[in-house]
């Protein structure tokens, strides 16, 4: 199998906007925003999301005046934060490529 991590990530990735933009998956981010809120005090904080993917949570916690780095192996998830953080106005938060670099076989 030649294909990696991100790769698959990658492959996945229009199903699973389809399942954040669910019934399902608005309730996950409502849910883990609200939580976010109600115990993260007063910002600006400086925030990692690691494996942040589209940037969903991190995206809401910069709309909320933190400073937000996301780490995704995802390429595709990464550009897909950056599109929405400037759809939304927002400072763009860091993104970082996570990926590691193959091993000699």
């Amino acid at each position: 199998m030649n294909e990696s991590r991100a790769d698959v990530f990658d492959d996945k990735f229009d199903e699973f906007a389809r399942w954040q933009a669910s019934p399902w998956g608005r309730l996950r981010y409502t849910t883990a925003a609200a939580n976010l809120t109600a115990h993260l005090p007063a910002g600006p904080l400086d925030i990692l999301d690691v494996g942040g993917g589209n940037g969903l949570d991190a995206l809401e916690l910069a709309a909320r005046g933190h400073h937000v780095t996301i780490a995704d192996i995802s390429e595709q998830s990464l550009a897909e934060a950056r599109a929405a953080a400037a759809h939304r106005g927002l400072d763009e938060p860091r993104h970082h490529s996570a990926r590691q670099p193959r091993r000699p076989r």
